[in-house]
């Protein structure tokens, strides 16, 4: 039995929740009979186990020799927790599959190839949902060479509610990008217009039905 004494956090008036968890069972909970019944606070109970953030990884490319550096933000811009917990970078391996370096800054990461390496390669990335939950993926990437075609990264939809869509999208630093939607792949409209390379944008009145995006450049 675990035994609490309310005046340790209850303070002045307001509203007030205890939360219990537990991996499995019943919790039941009880005030003492000479509580006030006014005074007594809401009490949320779960007695289900943390699930661990859904992360699948994230892609990009850089030239040779050419560092690259990445926000968190873009890069778990497709991860999501089943709890609704945020999910954020735990750590990262410091040395890629092709010998390169990656180091964890406060908000970014900064990743350099193997010096004149070009071609596929990868580390992982644990992240976390800050309540013991873990999720470890895989991010890739293309060393292009010298004048090659780098392959562009893919951009993140995520559905927030029912009539809005975000849409994230990192490009090439300083290249101006212009997104569009359609739902019929014959009519456009304008959404939002980029000159640094990166695109965030909340679609607030997102189709109901099926909608198409793309990305403009010049």
């Amino acid at each position: 039995m675990l035994e609490l004494d309310l005046r340790d956090w209850v303070t002045g008036p307001g509203i007030y929740a205890i939360i219990l968890e537990a991996e499995a069972g019943e919790v039941s909970f009880a005030s003492k009979e000479s509580a006030n019944l006014d005074a007594r606070p809401e009490l949320i109970i779960t007695t289900e186990g943390n699930l661990p953030p859904v992360y699948e990884g994230y892609s990009f490319t850089t030239a040779v020799n050419e560092p690259r550096s990445l926000p968190y933000e873009v890069i778990l811009s497709g991860a999501s927790d089943p709890d609704g917990d945020m999910v954020s970078p735990v750590i990262v391996d410091g040395s890629s599959s092709q010998g390169g370096q990656v180091e964890m800054e406060a908000d970014h990461l900064t990743y350099t190839p193997s010096i004149d390496y070009f071609g596929l390669d990868s580390f992982t990335l644990t992240v976390g949902d800050g309540r013991g939950g873990f999720t470890t993926a895989t991010i890739t990437v293309q060393v292009t060479e010298t004048g090659g075609i780098a392959l562009p990264p893919l951009p993140h939809l995520s559905r927030e509610s029912e009539g809005v869509t975000r849409f994230r999208y990192q490009g090439t630093p300083g290249v101006s990008y212009a997104l569009e939607r359609s739902t019929d792949l014959k009519t456009w409209t304008p959404l939002a217009t980029d000159l640094t390379g990166e695109i965030d944008y909340l679609d607030t009145e997102a189709p109901v039905e099926t909608a198409f995006y793309r990305l403009v450049s010049p």
